[in-house]
């Protein structure tokens, strides 16, 4: 199965509960991104009564809503997204089996498409499921990746 993985599930640290955990540092070394992230998902989900945890959790499932509205809106007649209970990513299920090599341009253009999150991705393939991030990108990105994709398939069901 070829699959295509686009955005990022890393959380965005803008968010205002998480400015506190961008700043971290361990005594002598500024902690890597890996590091901090850590650190975050161990203290925020140490204690499940955390009003912390509570704002990011609606925060995101908010975003997560809102990506299936601008979803549907251009890409239902051609894919099913499927809502997750948790985290910060969404497959989408293709109606059809799609190539997607002449809008990959495109979509790295946008910084949603990463060759190293894609290893196993074949660009002579085609895909029939695709895992969507949304932790750091943003929705109005990918407003913009839907527009893309939505035109690349019309084109390509002609």
């Amino acid at each position: 199965m070829n699959s295509l993985f686009l955005g990022d599930e890393t959380p965005d640290y803008n968010h205002e509960v998480l400015q506190k955990f961008k700043q971290f540092k361990h005594p002598g070394r500024q902690l890597t991104e890996e590091e901090r992230l850590i650190f975050f998902v161990q203290t925020i989900r140490s204690d499940p009564f955390d009003p912390d945890q509570d704002r990011l959790d609606l925060y995101y499932r908010e975003k997560l809503l809102r990506l299936k509205e601008i979803f549907d809106l251009q890409l239902k007649l051609f894919g099913n997204l499927e809502l997750p209970a948790k985290g910060l990513s969404v497959w989408v299920r293709l109606l059809k089996a799609r190539n997607f090599s002449t809008c990959i341009p495109g979509l790295k253009d946008l910084g949603v498409y990463n060759p190293s999150k894609n290893c196993a991705f074949d660009q002579k393939k085609v895909v029939t499921r695709m895992r969507l991030g949304f932790g750091q990108t943003t929705l109005d990105t990918y407003q913009l990746v839907f527009l893309i994709l939505k035109e690349h398939f019309k084109i390509n069901s002609a």
